[in-house]
């Protein structure tokens, strides 16, 4: 039985006539729309209708907008207008962007072809470097949230879980967390306060994946998997992709240290050694891919097609239990193989389980000063 036509098509919203649907999640859905006044295609995003009346989900769904229209930057949808239907039904119209996600990409075409995943990683990480110095975190960082429009341009989507650094309210709710534990940070797994640092661990995460044709880490449920990263050495990345220069597999490492204070913190450190490798400040290739690397296509394993534009906040939910399990390990990281090249910091870091969180709170946090 077909599906019925979705009840907002044809609608109009103040100056918008809603075209089609784009994408629906939780939260809310997404349209393509039509600004009557000035003559464009925009997007414009629909609260979820049994929202409304809940203050925290209109809190969360202004609060998304408002971090949107903070961050100026070529990598980033804009926000036109935040506003409210004639019912109250909040809204807001963005920038309309054609393309496929980088989860589309690899479901498609397999792992990305090395000098140009280097470039969608450069632009990826110049987002997410604005939205830093703007003092937001996006928090949901993964291929799905990342859309390719063209050949190297990408727009960094979905801030819907997003937090400024000024934030103390990081959990939604009590025992409750929020983001896609397959690319989640450690800090972010255990559920402490995190920065900036957490989306340069979800971007490694997101890389490694896209390079290597397989996640850094993965498991059958979300708390192994969130333990994983907490607790297990990281795979020599060149035993799945033996075509990554040593520069960008010490940025990759370096990215995805399990302790902050190990870890990359500044988007520079990842920029600007990937910028010299693939020439793009003089205009010269410094980086010469083999011919048949640039044509592979290997199949990775994608469990499922994501819409072109992804609404929902990748919202995976980890109930208190997390507490219980982090009481029953007491495991050390024992570090990443060694592979060709100097890996950027100290590889071989460790990360002690403790059995009370608040006590792993305040210790990461008196380590990270």
């Amino acid at each position: 039985m077909p599906e019925p036509q979705d009840p907002n098509i044809g609608r109009q919203i103040d100056e918008y006539s809603i075209v089609s649907l784009l994408g629906k999640g939780g939260m809310g859905s997404v349209y393509r729309a039509y600004d009557e006044k000035l003559k464009r295609t925009v997007a414009l995003k629909l609260l979820a209708p049994g929202l409304v009346q809940d203050a925290d989900a209109v809190r969360r769904f202004a609060r998304e907008a408002r971090i949107l229209a903070e961050i100026k930057h070529p990598n980033i949808a804009h926000i036109f207008r935040i506003g409210k239907t004639e019912n109250d039904h909040p809204f807001y119209t963005m920038e309309y962007v054609e393309g496929k996600t980088l989860q589309e990409v690899m479901f498609e075409k397999g792992r990305l072809p090395v000098l140009r995943g280097m470039r969608l990683l450069i632009e990826t990480a110049k987002g997410l470097q604005a939205a830093s110095s703007a003092g937001i975190i996006h928090r949901d960082i993964k291929p799905a949230n990342i859309m390719l429009l063209g050949e190297e341009r990408i727009k960094i989507l979905d801030f819907g879980i997003a937090r400024s650094f000024a934030d103390d309210s990081y959990h939604t709710a009590t025992g409750m967390l929020m983001g896609t534990p397959r690319y989640m940070s450690p800090e972010q797994g255990r559920g402490v306060k995190v920065d900036h640092r957490t989306d340069i661990y979800s971007l490694g995460a997101t890389f490694y994946h896209l390079f290597a044709g397989v996640p850094p880490f993965d498991a059958d449920n979300p708390i192994n998997l969130i333990q994983k990263h907490m607790n297990e050495p990281l795979k020599d990345i060149k035993q799945f992709n033996p075509n990554l220069p040593d520069p960008l597999c010490r940025a990759l490492y370096g990215m995805l240290e399990k302790r902050p204070s190990d870890r990359i913190s500044d988007y520079n450190q990842i920029i600007i050694p990937l910028e010299n490798l693939c020439g793009r400040k003089d205009g010269i290739l410094t980086y010469i891919p083999k011919r048949e690397e640039e044509s592979e296509e290997v199949p990775v394993e994608v469990k499922r097609k994501i819409p072109l534009w992804v609404i929902p906040a990748g919202v995976v939910v980890v109930i208190v239990i997390l507490v219980l399990v982090f009481g029953v390990s007491n495991k050390k990281t024992v570090g990443v193989p060694a592979a060709p090249g100097s890996y950027l910091g100290n590889v071989t870091t460790g990360l002690k389980m403790i059995k009370d969180v608040r006590d792993s709170e305040k210790k990461d946090g008196e380590r990270d000063k």
